[in-house]
This record gives structure tokens, C-alpha cells and sequence, in this order.
């Protein structure tokens, strides 16, 4: 869907460069959600255990794991627990910055640069602080792993894997410059770059450039909002 409205608050950029980005960013976000909440990243089928980030589970029985790393229902706690505060604080963050980046992504889909509001630019800044530390996140249970010499990755892992590098795709998709209103050209065929809306007036005086004194310009009646 790609649409350009003159009039009104409205300018749908939905081009398929900010499409792509978008679900881009709707995909990050549910892909760093979804391992924060879920208990596999740690799975053994053999002895039927598996671990997330806040619940462990052995044999069919569950129990929480606080953010001291003392296990509910025991008297164990997780080794490492400095590191295990990190895997967790680090992957709320990129939650938070995915989840931002979707919003400013969305925004800038269906407002553009009304206003001269950079959404798409914010959105950009978004993603970039989601995949630094989902990234690093992903680093250090990787250690964890091997420090600790847990059984195999769980799906809830393997979706942070995936995670990170969509989110660096859809980072570099924000980078491109592909808007309705980009450039534009007026009825003489003159280009007025970046210009949205009313803005395309701007490079008109009283009679409008190249024009005859007294004759209309173009687009001052839709200027006047």
C-alpha cells in the first residue's frame, strides 16, 4: 500500500522498503519477547529438564528462579549469578528498544515526516539499542553454557539467534531513504527534495518562481492550513 495524502495529518508511507522494516521490526520484537518469557533455552529430553530465565523445571515440576538465582521450592541456586543478571537485564533492554523501534517505525509508516517529526530516524536509534545488547545477551549465555557444561539449547535460544541478525536487517533497512514525499516535483518540473505537504510551496514567492507577476502559484491554497 502506498499512499500520499496533501491534505490533512496524514502522509501513509507504507513503500516497500518502510514495509519491509516494519515487519522487520514487528518480527525482532516478538523474537526477543518471546525467549524472555518462555522456559527453553536450557532443554534435556533425556532427563526431562529445562531452564529459562526465570523458572526452572525438572521432571515435570516447576520452580522460579528470583533474581537473587536461589531456585524456588529448594535450597540450590544458579552458579554464576552476576552473569545470569546480566544475560537477563541485557535481554530486557533489547526488548524495550525493539519494541520502541516498532512503534517509531509505525509511526513514521503512517505520518511520514508531518511536522518534521524524524520518526524513521528514531527508529533507527531504536533498533541499533536492541541489537547491541540482545547481542551481547546471546554472547554471554553462550559462555554460561560452556562454563557450566548445561545439556543442549532450547527453541527459546534458538528464537534469540534468530532475533539479533533480523534486527540488524531491519536496522539497515531504516538507513534507506524511500518516502512518498522525497522528492517531489512541481507542475514546471522543478524538484523540491525532502519537501512534504505544504512545504512544496516554499520555493514559490507571491506569483511563484519562474511564473508571470500575477500569476497563481501552485499549492498556495492547499498551503494555507
Amino acid at each position: 500500500m502506498m499512499k500520499s495524502r496533501r491534505h490533512g495529518a496524514m502522509c501513509l508511507n507504507w513503500t516497500p522498503v518502510n514495509t519491509l522494516a516494519w515487519l522487520g521490526a514487528l518480527a525482532s520484537t516478538a523474537l526477543f519477547v518471546i525467549p524472555m518469557a518462555t522456559n527453553y533455552w536450557i532443554n534435556s529430553d533425556a532427563t526431562d529438564f529445562n531452564t529459562g530465565l526465570w523458572e526452572r523445571c525438572s521432571g515435570g515440576v516447576c520452580n522460579d528462579i528470583d533474581r537473587h538465582c536461589n531456585i524456588g521450592g529448594s535450597n540450590l541456586s544458579l552458579p554464576q549469578c552476576n552473569r545470569w543478571q546480566a544475560i537477563y537485564s541485557l535481554l530486557a533492554v533489547a526488548c524495550v528498544f525493539a519494541g520502541l523501534s516498532l512503534i517509531f517505525q509505525t509511526l513514521h509508516n503512517f505520518l511520514g515526516s508531518y511536522e518534521k517529526m524524524r520518526w524513521k530516524r528514531v527508529a533507527n536509534i531504536c533498533s541499533l539499542l536492541s541489537w547491541i545488547p540482545g547481542l551481547i545477551s546471546m554472547a554471554l549465555f553462550v559462555k554460561y553454557k560452556h562454563d557450566n557444561n548445561l545439556p543442549s539449547y532450547g527453541w527459546s535460544f534458538t528464537l534469540l539467534c534468530i532475533a539479533w541478525p533480523l534486527m540488524l536487517g531491519t536496522w539497515l533497512l531504516q538507513f534507506i531513504r524511500n518516502d512518498r514525499h522525497a522528492v517531489v516535483k512541481d507542475r514546471f518540473g522543478h524538484r523540491n527534495v525532502g519537501a512534504p505537504y505544504a512545504a512544496e510551496a516554499a520555493p514559490y514567492g507571491a506569483a511563484g518562481y519562474g511564473q508571470p507577476v500575477g500569476a497563481r502559484a501552485p499549492y498556495v491554497a492547499e498551503a494555507r492550513v
